[in-house]
């Protein structure tokens, strides 16, 4: 469902008709949202070439250490995105940088807040999305408990998790999302297509 793509997976986005670039941020939808400069800078490389080259952008920016100043600009530019619902998102190119997708109708993408699907953002609480994150990126292998939610003071037969997953059930089943999540009893979770 998300793993890192490839170079040769790059297809250019579709920009809405409703997006435009400002000198401050972007217009979508009527709605104004100002960006940091970098963050900006982000968003102008992707309209102008679909993709974000890290060692091109340590250039730009004169950054000479490991710094994680790419991947936080990348974060916020999601955020802004995911804010007023923009159809665009924006996966990993392992080994590369970023590129910026155009989100289809059909397309499920997970994302840190919820998940796009049919074009529209549902968004869930922290641990849901956490959990759904944790799901696809092992999807149809199975997660305990423990793998879901690594909380050393969670007590033992808590139903914390349990809750959790009840919610992120029903919301992949209210959006008729194509995964569901199954429970092997005794052993945890897995996230699998719908039939």
């Amino acid at each position: 469902m998300l793993a890192p793509m490839s170079l040769e997976h790059i297809i250019e986005p579709e920009i809405p008709e409703s997006f435009e670039l400002t000198e401050k941020g972007f217009v979508y939808q009527g709605e104004e949202i100002k960006l940091e400069r970098r963050v900006r800078y982000l968003l102008e490389s992707f309209l102008t070439s679909g993709v974000i080259e890290r060692t091109r952008y340590n250039e730009n920016f004169k950054i000479t250490n490991k710094s994680r100043s790419l991947d936080v600009g990348i974060v916020r530019l999601k955020e802004k995105l995911e804010e007023v619902n923009v159809p665009l998102s924006i996966q990993a190119i392992s080994g590369f940088g970023y590129a910026l997708e155009s989100v289809k109708e059909q397309d499920f993408i997970v994302t840190p807040y919820g998940f796009y699907y049919q074009g529209k953002l549902h968004s869930l609480s922290h641990n849901e999305g956490e959990f759904l994150r944790k799901l696809n990126l092992k999807f149809k292998q199975l997660l305990t408990k423990g793998e879901l939610y690594p909380h050393p003071k969670l007590p033992e037969g808590s139903r914390t998790i349990d809750v959790q997953i009840s919610r992120l059930r029903k919301e992949l089943k209210q959006t008729k999302a194509p995964v569901k999540i199954e429970t092997k009893r005794g052993s945890g979770y897995r996230l699998i297509p719908t039939p």
